[in-house]
Protein backbone atom coordinates (compact mmCIF):
# COMPACT_ATOMS: atom_id res chain seq x y z
CA UNK A 1 0.00 0.00 0.00
CA UNK A 2 2.96 2.45 0.36
CA UNK A 3 3.56 2.50 -3.24
CA UNK A 4 0.12 3.34 -3.63
CA UNK A 5 0.45 6.60 -1.65
CA UNK A 6 3.60 7.61 -2.96
CA UNK A 7 2.30 7.62 -6.46
CA UNK A 8 -0.82 9.40 -5.34
CA UNK A 9 1.14 11.83 -3.76
CA UNK A 10 3.52 12.46 -7.19
CA UNK A 11 -0.19 12.74 -8.49
CA UNK A 12 -1.92 15.36 -6.17
CA UNK A 13 -0.78 18.69 -5.61
CA UNK A 14 0.86 17.91 -2.30
CA UNK A 15 3.13 20.67 -0.71
CA UNK A 16 4.26 18.52 2.01
CA UNK A 17 4.38 14.89 3.28
CA UNK A 18 5.76 12.62 6.05
CA UNK A 19 6.09 9.35 7.50
CA UNK A 20 5.81 8.14 11.00
CA UNK A 21 5.83 4.40 11.10
CA UNK A 22 2.33 3.08 9.43
CA UNK A 23 0.45 7.15 9.19
CA UNK A 24 1.36 9.12 6.70
CA UNK A 25 0.96 13.00 7.19
CA UNK A 26 0.27 14.50 3.73
CA UNK A 27 -0.21 18.87 3.30
CA UNK A 28 -2.47 20.10 0.11
CA UNK A 29 -3.70 22.99 -1.20
CA UNK A 30 -6.76 23.52 -2.05
CA UNK A 31 -8.06 27.01 -3.08
CA UNK A 32 -5.72 29.01 -0.41
CA UNK A 33 -7.00 26.36 2.17
CA UNK A 34 -4.77 23.87 4.08
CA UNK A 35 -5.51 20.02 3.90
CA UNK A 36 -3.91 17.56 5.73
CA UNK A 37 -4.94 14.10 5.70
CA UNK A 38 -3.52 11.33 7.53
CA UNK A 39 -3.49 8.04 6.01
CA UNK A 40 -2.89 4.63 7.98
CA UNK A 41 -0.85 2.55 5.59
CA UNK A 42 -2.35 -0.34 7.20
CA UNK A 43 -6.06 0.12 6.05
CA UNK A 44 -5.68 2.55 3.16
CA UNK A 45 -6.98 1.85 0.56
CA UNK A 46 -9.68 -0.12 1.62
CA UNK A 47 -10.73 2.35 4.62
CA UNK A 48 -10.90 5.97 4.52
CA UNK A 49 -8.22 8.21 5.98
CA UNK A 50 -8.20 8.46 9.98
CA UNK A 51 -8.11 12.22 10.40
CA UNK A 52 -8.65 15.38 8.19
CA UNK A 53 -8.05 18.86 8.80
CA UNK A 54 -9.03 21.90 6.63
CA UNK A 55 -7.45 25.20 7.83
CA UNK A 56 -6.73 23.06 11.48
CA UNK A 57 -10.25 22.43 11.47
CA UNK A 58 -11.58 19.18 11.50
CA UNK A 59 -12.84 18.15 8.39
CA UNK A 60 -16.16 16.54 9.40
CA UNK A 61 -16.50 19.98 11.97
CA UNK A 62 -16.63 21.52 8.71
CA UNK A 63 -19.40 20.02 7.26
CA UNK A 64 -21.10 20.06 10.45
CA UNK A 65 -21.63 23.46 10.09
CA UNK A 66 -25.12 24.89 10.79
CA UNK A 67 -24.98 27.06 7.66
CA UNK A 68 -24.95 23.74 5.34
CA UNK A 69 -28.54 22.75 7.14
CA UNK A 70 -29.91 25.73 5.27
CA UNK A 71 -29.43 23.73 1.76
CA UNK A 72 -30.00 20.00 2.65
CA UNK A 73 -31.68 17.65 5.58
CA UNK A 74 -28.99 15.62 5.67
CA UNK A 75 -25.67 16.10 7.38
CA UNK A 76 -22.96 16.52 4.71
CA UNK A 77 -20.84 14.02 6.84
CA UNK A 78 -22.93 11.28 5.69
CA UNK A 79 -22.34 12.54 2.01
CA UNK A 80 -18.67 13.08 2.37
CA UNK A 81 -16.14 10.54 0.97
CA UNK A 82 -14.74 10.07 4.64
CA UNK A 83 -18.04 8.32 5.51
CA UNK A 84 -16.82 4.77 5.75
CA UNK A 85 -20.27 3.38 3.72
CA UNK A 86 -19.38 5.89 1.15
CA UNK A 87 -15.60 4.52 1.11
CA UNK A 88 -14.22 2.43 -1.26
CA UNK A 89 -10.70 1.47 -2.72
CA UNK A 90 -10.77 3.54 -5.85
CA UNK A 91 -10.93 6.74 -4.43
CA UNK A 92 -8.33 8.65 -4.20
CA UNK A 93 -6.74 11.77 -2.38
CA UNK A 94 -7.66 13.69 -5.47
CA UNK A 95 -11.64 12.47 -5.06
CA UNK A 96 -10.92 13.65 -1.54
CA UNK A 97 -9.40 17.29 -2.54
CA UNK A 98 -12.57 17.48 -5.29
CA UNK A 99 -14.78 17.09 -2.68
CA UNK A 100 -13.43 19.59 -0.73
CA UNK A 101 -13.08 21.83 -3.63
CA UNK A 102 -17.00 21.50 -3.89
CA UNK A 103 -18.06 21.97 -0.07
CA UNK A 104 -16.09 25.28 0.00
CA UNK A 105 -17.69 26.31 -3.03
CA UNK A 106 -20.99 25.36 -1.74
CA UNK A 107 -19.71 27.21 1.95
CA UNK A 108 -19.14 30.51 -0.63
CA UNK A 109 -22.48 29.81 -2.22
CA UNK A 110 -24.37 30.11 0.79
CA UNK A 111 -22.68 32.95 2.17
CA UNK A 112 -23.39 35.33 -0.97
CA UNK A 113 -27.20 34.28 -0.56
CA UNK A 114 -27.22 35.10 3.51
CA UNK A 115 -25.89 38.44 2.31
CA UNK A 116 -27.95 39.22 -0.78
CA UNK A 117 -30.76 38.61 1.52
CA UNK A 118 -29.52 40.82 4.27
CA UNK A 119 -29.36 43.49 1.41
CA UNK A 120 -32.04 42.87 0.06
CA UNK A 121 -34.37 43.33 3.43
CA UNK A 122 -32.46 46.64 4.21
CA UNK A 123 -32.22 48.18 0.87
CA UNK A 124 -34.81 47.14 -1.63
CA UNK A 125 -38.68 46.13 -1.59
CA UNK A 126 -39.94 43.48 -0.16
CA UNK A 127 -41.40 41.19 -3.20
CA UNK A 128 -38.18 41.68 -5.37
CA UNK A 129 -36.87 37.97 -5.78
CA UNK A 130 -32.95 38.25 -5.41
CA UNK A 131 -32.60 35.00 -4.43
CA UNK A 132 -33.84 33.61 -8.45
CA UNK A 133 -30.70 35.65 -9.42
CA UNK A 134 -27.87 34.15 -7.08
Amino acid sequence: MQKRVLKEIKLSPVTFWDRNKDIFEIHLQCNKHLVIIHLDIQSYPFHPPKRMKLDNVNYLSFLARPIFKTISPRCLCCQSLLCPDIWGPVKTMNDILNEVKQNLKLLFRIQQRLCATVIARKYLFEDCPIQQYI
